[in-house]
């Protein structure tokens, strides 16, 4: 059985061009189990979901982002990726929407709620500007990034006809 996860890490890179990971939170379409992983600073062996052979992760602008932190994690890959940023493009058909192809745009166009533009520019900021994060701070990164992957998963179910 085909096993689906929203996934979206925070990361910046380091002077060198280094990925430099520093949180990832996943949730499971079929059981809606979150996992919150704070990884600055440490290379788990293996992600923190289970059944990955079988696993197809789903993510928005996976190249940039997603597929990037998980190389410099070491993970095995999974059976796939599906990326609602180049699904929300070839739904458009080769048009340029307003507000582009970024998530919150995508959201938007599509009717589903996401956080502000401000609020998503505030917490980018915080995770660049590096360590050291409070326990608070690290909590604010972490439901920011729990939320990317809640409008990531609404964004795959909408264009999927879910």
């Amino acid at each position: 059985m085909i096993h689906f996860v929203g996934i979206d890490f925070e990361f910046r890179e380091s002077k060198s061009g280094q990925v430099e990971v520093v949180c990832m939170v996943a949730i499971d379409l079929e059981t809606d189990r979150v996992y919150r992983t704070w990884l600055e600073g440490r290379k788990p062996p293996r992600p923190p979901f289970p059944r990955l052979r079988k696993t197809i992760l789903v993510a928005h602008a996976v190249a940039p982002a997603e597929a990037r932190c998980w190389r410099a994690l070491g993970w095995k890959q999974p059976a796939a990726w599906i990326d609602t940023y180049a699904e929300a493009r070839i739904r458009a058909c080769g048009g340029r929407p307003d507000g582009g192809f970024g998530l919150l745009a995508c959201c938007r166009r599509h009717g589903i709620e996401a956080i502000s533009s401000d609020e998503k520019e505030s917490m980018r900021d915080l995770v660049l500007k590096g360590a050291p994060y409070s326990e608070k701070e690290k909590a604010k990164i972490l439901d920011y990034c729990e939320t990317d992957v809640r409008e990531t998963i609404a964004l795959f179910k909408r264009l999927s006809g879910g």
